[in-house]
């Protein structure tokens, strides 16, 4: 069973309080109750299992540049070590809901692209051309394979009914390293 979560509110002496909370995230004193909001209640989780600190977590780091360091996300995210947003990110729950999020991003964007791109090869950027081609399906890259000189591949092939059965074996167990 997991131990009960404590009183988010502040003591008269500026501590915080020891007793367990209840749901709303205080203790039963009257005064922790009107100090601790919903708002303030970074622990408790919603349908997603996620926190607030969390959720509010998931769109600053999937928004982030994708070399932002863990020191830098932690500060931005107001929690006090970088170790944290490493251990959310071993959160499988956690880390999907940042790939998620990353995707809507994207998709956001992608129609801006993809409309910058046809102004480009509209304006004879070939770059541009080539890429809204490909985009579309319209120029596909061929790859032709050749042996020496231009000619066909050359192909071989080796009689193993020749071969000992320990030779074989020797040849099976390199080939499976």
């Amino acid at each position: 069973m997991a131990a009960p979560k404590k009183c988010l509110a502040k003591t008269s002496a500026g501590k915080r309080c020891k007793r367990n909370a209840t749901t709303n995230g205080a203790c039963e004193i009257p005064k922790h109750q009107a100090q601790v909001s919903p708002a303030e209640d970074r622990t408790k989780t919603d349908d997603s299992g996620l926190t607030v600190g969390q959720r509010q977590a998931v769109e600053i780091i999937a928004a982030a540049a994708p070399k932002a360091t863990h020191t830098n996300l932690a500060k931005v995210c107001g929690v006090r070590r970088r170790a944290t947003i490493s251990e959310w990110l071993a959160n499988s729950v956690f880390a999907e809901a940042v790939l998620r999020r990353r995707r809507e991003l994207s998709r956001a964007d992608y129609g801006e692209v993809i409309k910058g791109l046809t102004v480009g090869a509209k304006l004879g950027d070939v770059p541009a051309i080539r890429t809204w081609l490909e985009h579309h399906g319209l120029l596909k890259q061929q790859l032709e394979h050749s042996g020496p000189d231009g000619g066909p591949v050359e192909t071989s092939t080796i009689d193993l009914s020749k071969l000992s059965s320990n030779t074989l074996r020797k040849v099976r167990d390199e080939l499976a390293k």
